[in-house]
């Protein structure tokens, strides 16, 4: 691929681009031709899928059968997804598939599902065809062993990945595939260009309850509109939307077992209000767009809940789509703070602080859903901890949050904290009433509370001086309109 290639691009194409995505597609073609291993990251809901048949419509001149382009993707669901969107823009005649139910090698373009590239290597190697490109969606999902071997297989002349989450967590874990992140498109940007809308976590505040219990109440109480509850497994499902039911909410289950039509019958309902809700097990998985939701309910949890999971669920909900002003999530389980203080990479922010190849943690699977010790309670989150991470979250939908210190989080706050945190003073005696008592308060008795809580103010104030010493109105911030108490 040349820079010539960029000749062909966004010419009589049936959408017109979005600014980032103008921006992105000179990048991957670069990223292409350097013939290094790059990855471009977008938040969940920005266009990726256009972005890739755009980028492949630029190279399409110099592909074929013997060299052609494959496009990897995680499901089924997708292949079906996704080639829909490249025929829409390359012409069918130049678009095939490859998994369970279609094995079409002899066009320029394959889109194939990730559990069947080994196949699909050995059927091009038999022929003697090498792919020109390789287009890698949702490379997170590309580190499997099998997905390594059909790469060697394939050997692309070229590759380029795609993803809303290329860092993960555990830093003892690399996607071997790939070598550096050369595009990001955060929830800062997307929130500015109006491709995803602000949102509310509500979190459980009414007293002992179990999980399910904490559930109905909320869905009873705040989910306005069409929404999903999470479960684990199809019979949980079918068994909570039957509680939902019985307290007059009307809600199915939706899963793997349902035909197709069954499944697309439920969604209708639920889209045009004959349902309140669905109860799903894994509808929102990666590429399923029903930007029509207005809430989840986080119900689902496990001992060592799944990051890329929750990350792909709350990113179908903040899409944006017409007359819909905010997406609402019900957090039960205090999930978001569980996997972190605003989790950066579901709200679409790169943690890269050392300039190192980007960090992966594989996705957890096989999450027990009873362990025995009897039901799960709902957990009831402090007033200041929510306010917290409501500061945090306002701070990262302005491109200002600023990550936890390195501190351990048990236990009381070590000197090196309470000393940032009294250095930090300044900024909270400029924060406007009555946000400026409530954290000048905070600090004066921060001994009293624990490392984490000391830990989550130090970043609040850190990512409130940074836009203070930019300049940035702390109203653009919308710190008034968390709230405090």
């Amino acid at each position: 691929m040349t820079s010539a290639a960029l000749d062909r691009a966004w010419k009589d194409c049936p959408w017109s681009p979005r600014a980032w995505q103008s921006a992105a597609l000179p990048v991957a073609i670069e990223a292409a031709k350097s013939g290094k291993r790059c990855v471009l990251q977008a938040v969940t809901g920005a266009g990726k899928s256009k972005l890739q048949a755009e980028l492949v419509w630029c190279a399409l001149p110099k592909l074929s059968p013997e060299k052609p382009a494959v496009v990897s993707v995680p499901s089924v669901n997708l292949v079906e997804q996704l080639s829909a969107t490249f025929v829409e823009r390359l012409g069918a005649e130049h678009v095939g598939r490859y998994y369970t139910r279609a094995k079409e090698t002899s066009k320029p373009v394959i889109v194939c599902c990730n559990a069947s590239m080994p196949k699909l290597a050995g059927a091009l190697r038999a022929r003697g065809a090498r792919p020109a490109l390789w287009v890698a969606d949702e490379v997170h999902k590309t580190e499997a062993l099998e997905i390594k071997d059909a790469a060697e297989a394939l050997n692309p002349a070229a590759r380029i990945g795609f993803t809303a989450t290329p860092f993960r967590a555990d830093k003892r874990e690399s996607l071997s595939l790939w070598d550096k992140v050369v595009f990001r498109y955060l929830l800062a940007n997307a929130l500015d260009d109006g491709v995803l809308v602000p949102w509310r976590i509500l979190n459980w505040d009414g007293g002992q309850a179990t999980v399910d219990q904490a559930c109905v109440t909320m869905v009873g109480t705040h989910a306005q509109g069409p929404g999903i509850v999470s479960a684990n497994t199809i019979a949980d499902a079918e068994a909570f939307a039957m509680q939902l039911e019985e307290a007059g909410i009307p809600a199915r289950a939706v899963h793997s077992r349902l035909h197709p039509s069954e499944q697309a019958s439920l969604i209708a309902d639920l889209r045009e209000g004959r349902l309140r809700a669905l109860v799903h097990v894994a509808l929102l998985a990666e590429g399923v767009d029903f930007p029509w939701l207005r809430w989840l309910c986080l119900r689902r949890a496990a001992n060592e809940p799944s990051r890329v999971r929750f990350v792909q669920e709350i990113g179908r909900v903040l899409r944006v789509f017409e007359g819909k002003t905010e997406a609402v999530f019900l957090d039960p389980t205090n999930l978001f703070g569980r996997l972190g203080l605003a989790h950066r990479e579901a709200l679409g922010e790169a943690i890269d602080n050392d300039g190192q190849a980007p960090r992966f943690e594989p996705e957890e699977e096989g999450e027990d859903w009873d362990d025995g010790s009897g039901p799960r309670m709902a957990v009831v989150v402090s007033a200041l901890k929510r306010f917290l991470r409501d500061m945090h979250l306002a701070l990262e939908a302005a491109g200002k949050a600023r990550p936890q210190q390195e501190w351990l989080l048990d236990g009381p706050p070590v000197g090196k904290q309470l000393q940032t945190l009294r250095n930090l003073s300044w900024v909270a005696r400029r924060m406007p009433e009555p946000h400026r008592s409530f954290v000048l308060g905070l600090i004066e008795r921060a001994e009293q509370f624990d490392r984490s809580v000391v830990s989550d103010t130090i970043a609040v104030l850190l990512g409130l001086a940074d836009a203070k010493g930019q300049g940035i109105a702390w109203e653009k911030v919308n710190i008034t309109k968390v709230r405090w108490s």
